[in-house]
């Protein structure tokens, strides 16, 4: 899986028509690296103008000896993104399809705040309805997990800020049903009542956890606090909803990350024929 979100003070992605995009969007489905929406410039110029602008790299015969970044742009099959930006975005539905959620749209806030692409029927969807217990706001940059692995047809969310604010959005972990297109919630206590933003989270390859990476404590309700050491691990049970935390440790120094990436790599550990867990993490 593509991380749902990344920034960099350098150029991260150089798309069609020599321009570099900020702030977007990208997953993986039916083997291509789809990207979406973000802000723009030209050969490292500051920032230009939001766009709706959709591509994907083909990865279904691609050659890492011989690098080529051939992006297409995509225009949806009955379905108009609007321009969009600062959104989290991942693979749904076993990497068919993708899941959009979030982000600033033209003015503070976007049309369809869940965007869904079925890639076995190339279809789009938007969905104006959001939790009851958000009270018509929606978080900024939460972290968002599919769960299609696990045999559900449901996006994870959790943490943010809510949208145009610093201040924190309420804990509980939010379920989307991307085919009954309904939300369900869970109420369970985080780690000191707080929750994060600017984080990410990844699924375990069993499925039975998500690690919550980084970012920034906040109680709900309060403006943000100071970034979470990355040995602060905490960890969601999608067997029971409930939270852990777990202390890791590290050879040498690591700093709090916020606007960071994060994937779950499954390595084999051949000398015990253990199949470890390990979540690599890219920028900030």
């Amino acid at each position: 899986m593509v991380p749902a979100f990344c920034y960099s003070p350098r150029p991260p992605i150089a798309m069609p028509n020599l321009f570099i995009f900020f702030f977007l969007g990208c997953a993986v489905a039916n083997q291509a690296i789809w990207c979406y929406g973000g802000a723009t410039g030209i050969n490292g110029a500051q920032l230009t103008s939001k766009t709706s602008t959709l591509t994907k790299l083909d990865m279904s015969n691609y050659d890492f000896f011989n690098l080529q970044f051939n992006w297409q742009i995509v225009t949806p099959n009955n379905f108009v993104l609007e321009e969009n930006w600062l959104m989290s975005m991942t693979s749904a539905q076993n990497e068919t399809g993708l899941f959009i959620f979030g982000g600033m749209g033209l003015g503070s806030a976007p049309v369809n705040p869940v965007i869904t692409y079925n890639g076995q029927s190339n279809t789009w969807k938007g969905t104006t309805t959001l939790p009851t217990d958000w009270n018509n706001t929606y978080p900024f940059l939460p972290a968002v997990v599919d769960l299609s692995s696990i045999g559900r047809t449901q996006a994870w969310i959790w943490g943010g800020a809510i949208n145009g604010t610093d201040t924190g959005i309420s804990p509980n972990v939010q379920l989307f049903d991307y085919n009954a297109n309904t939300w369900s919630s869970s109420a369970q206590a985080t780690p000191g009542g707080s929750i994060r933003y600017y984080h990410t989270a990844s699924l375990s390859n069993d499925g039975a956890s998500i690690f919550v990476l980084g970012g920034t404590s906040m109680r709900p309700g309060q403006v943000g606090e100071s970034p979470i050491d990355m040995t602060e691990v905490w960890v969601f049970s999608t067997a029971n909803g409930q939270w852990i935390t777990v202390t890791g440790s590290s050879d040498t120094k690591l700093l709090g990350r916020q606007y960071h990436t994060a994937v779950t790599s499954k390595l084999e550990k051949k000398r015990s024929e253990i199949t470890t867990r390990r979540v690599f993490l890219f920028c900030d």
